[in-house]
Formats: structure tokens, C-alpha cells, sequence
């Protein structure tokens, strides 16, 4: 066991206050929903807990039909009609028929619970429903979540009009009591009958007075003083067709009312006729029906209402769509349908109109005997339309009436690809966008999709966006995402460079979710099957993939650690040791979490080890999730009597409650005093809620790239002169430096008016190179990747060097032309990114380039044409380039065809701003040597920190951020500043204590630069004398 604590790398200017600070764990979803959404710092994604998903599987159906003498029936008339069959009362025939439609109607599985009785009298009706209810009940369907629909229908034409607020003749004879106490908590009502209104009071009075929670429907087909039509050509029952077989309705009334295609006088469909459609000409209408009727009804319903009436009973949907659609065909009669709950009226909704232009069509296919309707040219248009919408940036309402035949889309071979891509930019925009598209019927097709094994990489980007942000699909999707396909598809995806990041996401929260699953055997049989995956071959190759996939591979790992097998337990527990010693941060603390997974393998000691050499990390997420990981080792070191390790495990906390940074020590007090305050690790929370901000930058529909001209030829006769001067304790002063200083891992970097690139090693004798590749002066100088920096001149042109391993030389590896034609000011690029902005001098436009392809990508033009005083290319807001103007600082997405900007602050007096952080903290740098410190989701809030010393005025030459320290920067004309962002603290400094090239004053300062991984900082004097803190 170690005793010494290694040396601790954290500046020891920095003074913690005693406040407990937020976790500085999380990202936004990036772009327009900042303008959107109002999160708090401490923002976890909504657990929307949604109503009980049911079934309907018990049917009652009460057919009364009175006889009555054949003398008083009309001789134009034909038999009635009762669910599409024609019924002459008495007749065994009939009832035979009937069934078989009925049947039809609700689908095999549900009639095999379905019982009908015709024209019984009172008696046998009472006996009939205490029997049923004996059988099926509340309880029964509470336990089984299942919902039981009782449909009465009748002829009691012969009943006068009752009283207000009496039933009816007929009504009155049935015990409805009864049969809404024995269904109240699951339970749907169909009444269809005259004056069938006049017993909602009694529904009314009865459900307010249940003891049990309710989840009751009902449905009556007029006011309590009206009366059901009788119109010839349509059936008795009319408002029961319309919520039982709202298709075949829709096509016969629509017949009769409104066939432009059709020549000649008007022929409406007969009754008989529609036997004839083909089951697929009808289901196309049903759906097309239901699309339009969620889209107007999720315009005025609350999401919550919405998701309860159309997302929770596929039986309770149609009914209430038939009922929509009942409610507009009655309106022609002048009859008003009455519903519990009551139902929005959308009868006079526009979109009915497009609804009868696809009757239209399905009529006249229909006429010409061809009923192979088909939906193409309606879900071409519809596609247009949808990305006319997103291009425009459209209120999410808009999206509504197209986003309803979404469905359709996704199960056309002809558009699903289109329709996958546009929902992945559509959910991608924000929450609000993501919660809109999951209001429609998208899990089957996706689910079809899925089983049919296809790796569109949109696809796996919406299931795995959705997977995060929409709960209710994990367990809709948890059924689909079955070991089998994992094993010959998922696991495949996660080797692919398009696919990778989603289909890993996609296994790491279906994994961490489904140990919710009700079923626990399902859970077992699940962990069996996963474990006997080759996760040695995969894992590794997961992890290499990039940051991201590295962060959510270890993730994935953290759920299933316990479960691996012996004999590949080291060689996990070996890639997640390496995983700690990562350059980010991020997996660095993923790899923590994972840690602890594993203390049933007896790792102990190792994982000790690894935690105690990590306690002086740079990075305070890292420090924080230590804190985490030695809960549980500690717990299990104190059951078994383990002194060694309780001893070393109290002597690191003692350690980090002296940490600077009042987040990590006072959650080293919290452990000291009650090892349960520590509070749950917030990683799988904090990395779901990044992934908002993680678009796929090749999934883009804005993306253009526009060839730029041919790569340059490089001058002739290139030499590297190493010539240069020993490094030494003090060196001549640096001649004519022309660019910003950049310090990468190992390297200074600097550039010359003369054309030299000077790079100088930060950590052993290593003699200063210097490489001249150019005539022209370098003006500006960054590091994207740990292996090659990129040099622009005062030309236009940007020069890529690869860094040599072990002291080789510094080699060209690429060279383009950005066709400024003026000299490169300032030149940034993503580190998480292939973007590259470049801004020339005098220029009022930042050029954006994509560094795999080396083309233009698309242009920064500030609003107001600002002068633009700096601008940075986000790493954590991936797709935006932060701009500082004159007089606004603005936030611009860069998918977007015209770079739009969606955030704006006003600032005056301003030099510079930077992000800092994977927190959304601005750090405006003033002119005169202060920094405000805004969190962009709420501009309006800021903290000032500010230098104060009236001996001198200070005036801001320069600045830099640590976004892993969370320190800031700002050289000024008398000396270097350096605020502690966390705790608001600041050290100023105007004279050297350790210089690397000859002793200077601190000032002034030319520019500051940040060492990636540890708090460094190299700063330029005049652009001559380089110096260093440690």
C-alpha cells in the first residue's frame, strides 16, 4: 500500500469557498431549444410516468331488437342493418352472420372473449351481466390490466321522448348501475340508441363516487332528446359503424356526399357493395383516418391527455377516433354524440378537406374495380412538405398533420429512408421536437424496421435519441432489441464509423433499463444470453472507436460488470484500467463508474490502486466520480474487516478534503461523516442528457460541401533547420513572433514573420525545431490532434505538420488553400470535430472547412455585419461556432444552410468570450482585465469578477480558458490574471518567478495559451520572450 500521496498538479492559488457548488455534469440540447427550454443547472431528463397501458380484451354486446309487425314496415325498406348485416329479428341465419362480422370487427383475439346476445328480454339481461360480472370484474382487471367493453344497442324507436333528466323507457329497464360499478376502473361504454344522453348524468354521478381509481369511457350516440337517424342506404347502427369500422363508414358516407372523380349522376355505394373492398383498401382508409384525426386533436388535447386517449388502449384509440368521425357525419342530422371523458369538437377542422380528397381517391379506385391503393404520391408531397418545414424552422404545430402519416412513411419501401432521415433532424432539434414525433404511432414500423435488420444510420440515431429522451419507448423497444438481433446486427453496427456512437448508446440504455423489466425471469434469461457474447473481441474495438463510443461502452460495461464470465473478467477489468489513464476526462470518470462492477472478482487491491494514483486528477469531474467509486469499495472493505484498505481509502478522502475546489472537498466531508450522504454517481444522467447536444455530423440534410481548388504545390527546396538555439534555463530573446503561441501535449508552438514554424518540446532537452515551409509570414497556429498542428500564413493558405514520435522531424502532411486572399487572423478547430473556421484579416465572415475532406463547408456571417473580434469552434456544442462582436455574442449552428444564430447576449466594452467547461458557462473577457461568467440557458443571470487595484489602469491583450480546471486567463498590458471560475477567486501576477527563455516582466502580454491535460499555461511578452506557470 502506497503511503506517499503523489504530487498535486492543482494550482495552489485557487481558494474554494465554503457554499457547495452544482455538479458541472451536463450539456444542453444544443441550438434552437436554447431559445426553448428554461433548464436548471442540476437538469436530469424528464421521468414522464404515463398511464397504464392497457388491453381490451372482454366484450359484452346487448343487441335489443323489439319484433314488430311486418304490416308496419315501409315496402322500399330493407331489413335493417346491424354491424354490416342485415337482421330480420329471430332468425338463427342472421346471428350466425352477425357473429362473423363481429368478429371481423374486433379481430379473432379479442372474440374469443367476446359474448352476444340478441333480443333478450330484462330478465335474461340482468341474469346475463351478474353472471359476466361474477366472472370479470374490477379486481380481475386491475390485476391483468385489461379493459372490458359492454356496447348496447337497440331500436326503442318507439319510445317517446323523456324528461329532463330521466332516461328513457328503455334505459331505464337496465341496470346500468351495476355494470358501471363492475367495470369503473377498466372499463368502455358504448351507447347507441335514441336519447342515449339521457343516462350520462347517471355515469356522471356513479364514476365521481367510485371508491377505485378510474379508467372509464363511454360513449353515447345523441343528446338525451334526440334521436338516432334512419336514412336509407345507411346502417341502423351508424354510430356504432363509425367507432367499430370507422374505414368502411368514412368510404359509404363519403359516397353518397362528395365523388368528384365520378361522371354522370350521383351513385352512392350500397351497403351490399361493400363486401366487395378489399381488406387492404379499408385498413389503408382506417389509418389514414386516424393520422388526421391525432393530428388535429394533438393541437388542442395536453400532451399528457393526448398520450392517454390515442398511446394507451389501441381499442380505446379507435374509438375515439370513430367517435371524431361520428361526430361529424351526425352533424349532417343535427345530432349531437355526447363522450366520458368529453372529447374536443373538431368538426369544423380544415384537415377534413384533405381527408376527402384520400376518400376521393380510394372511391375511385374502388369504382374501377383497382383497390390497390396505394399511398405514394400522398407520402411524397408529404415528405416535401415535412422538409420545406424543417428548412424553415416552422413552429412544431406546423409539423402535426404530417408527422400523422409518419407511420406510413416508415413502412413504404419507397420512403423509408427518407423518413428516417428526416425524423433524425427533426428529434435533433430539440425535446420539444422529440415529444411531438413520439405523439404518433412510430414503434411498430420501427420495430418492422428493426426486425428486417436494417442499419440505416438515421434509424439507429432516432432509437437511440428516443432510448434517452422518450421512456415510454424503452419498454416498447426492450421486446424488439432481443439478444438474437444484438448479437447479429447491433453488435455489428457498433463497428461501422456511422453507426457506431447510436448502436452502442442503443445497447448501453437497454441494458441499464431493462433490469426494470416486471418480469424477472425475462431479466435472467436476458443476462444468460448477453454473457455468452464475445465481449473481449468487441469491447475493445468499441472503445477505440472515439470518445464518445468509449464513454458509453464503459457505461454499458458498468451494468453488465457483475454478470461477465470468470474467464474474460481480467481482460474488461484490463481495457477499463486503461480507460482511466485516457487523455478525456469524460472517460476517465466513465472508467471510475465502471470500476466497482467488479469487486466480485476480488479486485480489490487493483481497483484501490488505480483510484488512490487518480486523487490529484486535473479534472474536477474526475475527482468527483472518485468520490463516488470509494462508496462502494469502502463498504465492501469494512464487511469483510479489509484495514489495509479502509486505512488507505480514509487517508485518500482526508487527502481530497482539501481539494481546492469546494465540490470535491465537500463531498469528502459528506464521506467522512456518513458514507451514505455521498450522493449516486450522476454519470449515466449526465451522459444521456449530453447526448442532446451530440448530433452525427455526417447525418446532416444541410450539409453541403463545395470543392475548393486543387491542393497547392508546395515550394520547392523546403529545408528544416535545426540550427536553433539549446534550450536552456535562459535563452535570447525569440525575434518577430507573427502568430498566437498553441501548447499542445508535448509541444510549444509559435510561428515568424520570416515563414519559420518553431516548435519547442515542454519536457526534455530536446533541441527547438525550426521548420521553414513558406515565404510568408505564419499568422496563426492550432492543434487539433494530438499528432498534427495546422499552420496558416499571411496568404490564405493552411499548412497541416505531423508531430514527430521521439524527437524526429516536424513533416508536411497536407496543405490547402482557403481562398481568403488576405492573411489568416485567427484560425480554430474543433477537437472533437473535423471543422476548421478560418477568419482573414479585415474580413467580417468566418469560412468554415472540413479538415477530412479539406473542402469548404459553409460561412459565419455575423448579424448587423459586426466586426468580429474572436470566434471558437464548440466542442461541446458541437455544431456551433461561438462569435464575439463588437456588440453581440452570438451562438451560430453551423448545419444550418445560412449558419443561423440561436443565441444572442448584448455586451458593450468586450474583448473576447470563450466556453469553459462541459457545463454551458460564457466567460465574457472585458477590456479593461475582467471576466462575466453567463450560463447561456439563462443570459440573464451572470457573476462578475473583476480585478480591482486603482494604482493602474489594466487593459485586456489577451486570454485563455482551461475548460478541465474550469481556469480563465487574461493577460493584460501590466501582468497575467487567473480566475478560479469555480469559486470566484483570482491571482494576479506582474512579475516572472520562472522564465523560461531570460527574465522579463510579466507584461505585456502578446497572448496566453493552456496546456490540454494539465493547468500550464505558456505566455508571449511582446511577442519576444516566452514564459511559463506551472
Amino acid at each position: 500500500m502506497e503511503e506517499q500521496n503523489p504530487p498535486n498538479k492543482v494550482s495552489d492559488y485557487i481558494i474554494h469557498r465554503e457554499d457547495m457548488t452544482c455538479y458541472p455534469l451536463f450539456s444542453d440540447w444544443s441550438h434552437s431549444s436554447l431559445s426553448i427550454f428554461d433548464f436548471p443547472r442540476d437538469y436530469k431528463p424528464e421521468n414522464v410516468i404515463f398511464d397504464t397501458f392497457t388491453s381490451t380484451t372482454h366484450h359484452l354486446i346487448l343487441l335489443y331488437l323489439p319484433p314488430q309487425p311486418l304490416q308496419l314496415k315501409a315496402p322500399h325498406l330493407d331489413d335493417p342493418t346491424y354491424f354490416w348485416t342485415k337482421i330480420t329479428p329471430g332468425t338463427e341465419e342472421d346471428t350466425k352472420t352477425l357473429e362473423s362480422n363481429i368478429e371481423l370487427a374486433y379481430g379473432k383475439e379479442a372474440y374469443r372473449h367476446t359474448s352476444l346476445s340478441i333480443n333478450c328480454d330484462f330478465d335474461q339481461i340482468k341474469n346475463l351481466l351478474t353472471f359476466y360480472n361474477k366472472k370479470i370484474g374490477n379486481s380481475y382487471l386491475q390485476v391483468h390490466e385489461q379493459r372490458q367493453c359492454f356496447q348496447f344497442v337497440a331500436d326503442n324507436s318507439h319510445d317517446t321522448i323523456p324528461e329532463q333528466g330521466t332516461p328513457s323507457e328503455l334505459l331505464s329497464e337496465i341496470p346500468f348501475d351495476d355494470i358501471i360499478d363492475k367495470t369503473a376502473a377498466f372499463g368502455i361504454h358504448i351507447i347507441d340508441c335514441d336519447f342515449a344522453g339521457s343516462i350520462y348524468q347517471k355515469y356522471i354521478h356513479n364514476l365521481t363516487n367510485q371508491t377505485v381509481k378510474t379508467n372509464f369511457y363511454a360513449f353515447f350516440s345523441s343528446s338525451p332528446t334526440e334521436r338516432n337517424p334512419r336514412s336509407p342506404g345507411l346502417p341502423a347502427d351508424l354510430f356504432s359503424s363509425c367507432l367499430n369500422s370507422p374505414g368502411k363508414m368514412a368510404l359509404l358516407w363519403h359516397s353518397s356526399h362528395y365523388f368528384c372523380f365520378k361522371s354522370g349522376p350521383l351513385q352512392p355505394i350500397h351497403i351490399d357493395d361493400l363486401s366487395q373492398a378489399s381488406p387492404e383498401l379499408i385498413q389503408t382508409i382506417d389509418q389514414i383516418l386516424r393520422g388526421y384525426i391525432e393530428s388535429m386533436a394533438c393541437k388542442v388535447l395536453k400532451r399528457s391527455q393526448f398520450i392517454k386517449y390515442f398511446m394507451t388502449d389501441a381499442f380505446v384509440s379507435r374509438c375515439i377516433c370513430g367517435f371524431i368521425m361520428a361526430q361529424k357525419i351526425l352533424d349532417f342530422f343535427n345530432i349531437h354524440p355526447m363522450s366520458y371523458p368529453p372529447l374536443p369538437d373538431l368538426r369544423d377542422n380544415p384537415q377534413w378537406q384533405s381527408f376527402s380528397l384520400q376518400l376521393d381517391e380510394a372511391l375511385y379506385r374502388f369504382r374501377q374495380q383497382n383497390q390497390n391503393f396505394k399511398l405514394n404520391n400522398f407520402l411524397s408531397q408529404n415528405m416535401q412538405t415535412l422538409n420545406l418545414l424543417l428548412e424553415c424552422n416552422s413552429s412544431i404545430v406546423d409539423f402535426y398533420p404530417y408527422l400523422s402519416v409518419m407511420n406510413h412513411v416508415l413502412l413504404s419501401q419507397d420512403h423509408w429512408k427518407d423518413g428516417c432521415k428526416f425524423l433524425a433532424n427533426f428529434m435533433d432539434g430539440s425535446q420539444e421536437a422529440l415529444d411531438a414525433a413520439w405523439l404518433f404511432p412510430l414503434i411498430e414500423p420501427m420495430r418492422k424496421l428493426l426486425s428486417e435488420r436494417k442499419n440505416d444510420p438515421y434509424l439507429l440515431f432516432i432509437i437511440a435519441k428516443s432510448l434517452c429522451y422518450a421512456p415510454q419507448c424503452r419498454k416498447n423497444f426492450s421486446t424488439t432489441l432481443d439478444t438474437v438481433f444484438m448479437k447479429s446486427n447491433l453488435l455489428d453496427f457498433t463497428l461501422e464509423p456511422l453507426t457506431s456512437l447510436s448502436a452502442i448508446i442503443i445497447i448501453a440504455i437497454n441494458f441499464r433499463f431493462f433490469k426494470q423489466l416486471d418480469n424477472h425471469e425475462e431479466w435472467k434469461r436476458r443476462i444468460i444470453n448477453i454473457i455468452r457474447f464475445p465481449w473481449r473481441e468487441y469491447i475493445d474495438r468499441m472503445i477505440k472507436m472515439g470518445e464518445d463510443q468509449a464513454v458509453w461502452t464503459l457505461l454499458f460495461i458498468s451494468s453488465i460488470g457483475p454478470f461477465i464470465l470468470d474467464h474474460i473478467s481480467s481482460t474488461i477489468f484490463n481495457f477499463v484500467d486503461e480507460c482511466t489513464k485516457n487523455d478525456s476526462p469524460n472517460v476517465r470518470s466513465a472508467a471510475l463508474l465502471c470500476l466497482p462492477s467488479f469487486l466480485k472478482w476480488r479486485f480489490e487491491h487493483k481497483i484501490y490502486n488505480i483510484c488512490h494514483s487518480m486523487i490529484n486528477d486535473i479534472s474536477i469531474i474526475v475527482r468527483s466520480q472518485l468520490i463516488c467509486t470509494f462508496v462502494p469499495l469502502y463498504e465492501l472493505s469494512v464487511k469483510q474487516n479489509r484495514t489495509d484498505l479502509i486505512k488507505g481509502i480514509q487517508s485518500d478522502i482526508k487527502y481530497l478534503m482539501n481539494d481546492p475546489f469546494c465540490l470535491v472537498s465537500n463531498m469528502a466531508q459528506k464521506f467522512m461523516e456518513n458514507v451514505n450522504q455521498v450522493p449516486e454517481s450522476s454519470m449515466y444522467d449526465h451522459y444521456i442528457t449530453k447526448f442532446l447536444g451530440k448530433s452525427i455530423d455526417t447525418l446532416n440534410p444541410n450539409k453541403k460541401l463545395f470543392e475548393c481548388s486543387p491542393k497547392m504545390n508546395l515550394e520547392k527546396n523546403i529545408k528544416f533547420n535545426q540550427n536553433i538555439r539549446k534550450t536552456n534555463s535562459t535563452l535570447d530573446p525569440i525575434q518577430n513572433v507573427s502568430s498566437n503561441i498553441f501548447v499542445s501535449e508535448s509541444y510549444l508552438f509559435m510561428g515568424m514573420k520570416s515563414g519559420s514554424f518553431t516548435s519547442v518540446h515542454l519536457t526534455t532537452t530536446q533541441k527547438p525545431q525550426n521548420a521553414r515551409f513558406t515565404q510568408n509570414a505564419i499568422t496563426a497556429i492550432d492543434c487539433p490532434l494530438s499528432d498534427i498542428v495546422l499552420a496558416g500564413d499571411s496568404k490564405g493558405k493552411v499548412y497541416g505538420l505531423r508531430i514527430p514520435n521521439g524527437g524526429g522531424q516536424f513533416k508536411i502532411a497536407t496543405a490547402f488553400d482557403t481562398e481568403i486572399s488576405t492573411t489568416i487572423s485567427m484560425m480554430k478547430c474543433s477537437s472533437v470535430s473535423s471543422l476548421l473556421g478560418v477568419l482573414g484579416e479585415k474580413m467580417n465572415q468566418i469560412k468554415l472547412f472540413d479538415l477530412i475532406t479539406e473542402k469548404y463547408y459553409n460561412t459565419v456571417i455575423p448579424r448587423n455585419n459586426q466586426t468580429i473580434l474572436n470566434f471558437s469552434v464548440c466542442d461541446d456544442l458541437r455544431d456551433s461556432v461561438l462569435v464575439s462582436g463588437e456588440e453581440t455574442i452570438e451562438l451560430y449552428d453551423r448545419r444550418s444552410s445560412l449558419c443561423d444564430s440561436y443565441f444572442s447576449l448584448q455586451v458593450q466594452n468586450t474583448f473576447g468570450s470563450d466556453l469553459c467547461g462541459c457545463n454551458l458557462d460564457l466567460v465574457v473577457v472585458g477590456k479593461s482585465g475582467s471576466i462575466n461568467v453567463v450560463d447561456i440557458r439563462k443570459p440573464e443571470t451572470f457573476k462578475s469578477m473583476i480585478l480591482n487595484n486603482s494604482d493602474f489602469p489594466l487593459i485586456t491583450t489577451s486570454y485563455a480558458c482551461h475548460p478541465s480546471a474550469r481556469v480563465c486567463a487574461v493577460g493584460t498590458n501590466r501582468g497575467v490574471t487567473f480566475f478560479d471560475l469555480e469559486d470566484e477567486n483570482h491571482v494576479f501576477l506582474s512579475t516572472s518567478t520562472s522564465v523560461l527563455f531570460g527574465s522579463a516582466k510579466l507584461h505585456p502580454v502578446t497572448d496566453i495559451a493552456f496546456h490540454p491535460k494539465r493547468l500550464f499555461a505558456a505566455a508571449l511578452l511582446d511577442n519576444t520572450d516566452i514564459v511559463t506557470f506551472n
